[in-house]
């Protein structure tokens, strides 16, 4: 099984970066795209852990 989850990065007012996913519950932020970009894949190997998802891929 595979699934594929897309986030939205935008810059946060308060400076910074925040990501959300599409179609889940799944927030995160950062002060730098690539400390979000670490974000993503932390919230993204709990998902997978807590979910017992087979595979997914980040593509940046």
């Amino acid at each position: 099984m595979s699934l594929e989850i897309f986030f939205v990065v935008e810059e946060a007012a308060e400076g910074g970066y925040e990501a959300k996913a599409l179609g889940h519950s799944i927030y995160t932020q950062g002060e730098t795209l690539e400390e979000v970009r670490e974000a993503v894949k932390d919230a993204v190997v709990i998902l997978r852990t807590t979910r017992y998802l087979a595979s997914f891929a980040c593509i940046w």
